[in-house]
């Protein structure tokens, strides 16, 4: 095992882990703590209790679960618990409400918390590669975000609440089961990009006419009839695939 300890920064990468070093969690001083490229199969709730931790990276290991306790890192701002076997996410999870980047994808996630919708001030969620059939009305209430990535998912519809999405800039949904779109997908108003590739659809709402923020829209590889009014997205510059 190989540590890199800086008095505020632990580095555990890569070092073949397979349970977390009963010391560690005793350096309730640490701000960063990178634990990814293991073999965790599980961490402690100790874990909670390094309340100054800013930066969490637990990515690539083979975690089943997190810890409930994780709620308790309330200065937490980024969190990367990519690459694992995640089937979910603990409710205390809608507690970090400092957390401005959650990395979540190429897990198993078959549903989201709905206290998620209280992580007021969360920039990006990343959830590409997971096994999302839905999404909680309360994603709605995530008004902060500016980045929603959910490609390579199972989701076969959109809650209307998306509209409360108005600061999202880039909408990933690429490779999922979607047959529609809801009409309140057109008040996201600052959308630049919105990727719709290998989806179900054979029509797309009118109302992404007043997207006037967008600048790409790529929607191959469905099975979509014509629309006349997506020439006028191409008139105003928008990049369209259809």
């Amino acid at each position: 095992m190989t540590a890199d300890f800086e008095s505020t920064r632990l580095f555990l990468h890569g070092s073949a882990l397979t349970a977390l070093p009963a010391d560690v969690t005793s350096q309730r001083q640490l701000t960063t703590l990178d634990l990814s490229y293991n073999q965790l199969t599980e961490l402690p709730e100790a874990l909670g209790e390094m309340r100054a931790l800013e930066f969490l990276y637990i990515s690539n290991n083979r975690l089943a679960r997190l810890p409930d306790s994780i709620g308790k890192l309330k200065a937490l701002t980024y969190l990367n618990v990519a690459n694992n076997a995640l089937t979910m996410l603990p409710e205390s999870t809608g507690a970090l409400g400092s957390l401005v980047e959650l990395r979540a994808h190429d897990n198993a996630l078959r549903a989201l918390p709905y206290s998620m919708g209280a992580l007021s001030a969360l920039r990006e969620l990343h959830l590409d590669g997971n096994a999302l059939q839905e999404l909680p009305d309360s994603i709605g209430r995530l008004t902060s975000l500016r980045i929603l990535h959910l490609n390579r998912n199972a989701l076969i519809s959109l809650p209307r609440t998306i509209r409360g999405l108005e600061r999202v800039t880039h909408l990933g949904l690429r490779g999922n089961r979607l047959t529609t779109l809801p009409d309140a997908l057109g008040e996201m108003r600052q959308l630049m990009h919105l990727d719709l590739r290998e989806n179900q659809l054979t029509s797309l709402p009118e109302s992404i006419r007043e997207l006037h923020s967008l600048e790409k829209l790529d929607a191959r590889w469905n099975g979509l009839l014509e629309m006349p009014w997506l020439k006028e997205l191409r008139e105003r510059g928008c990049v369209v695939y259809t």
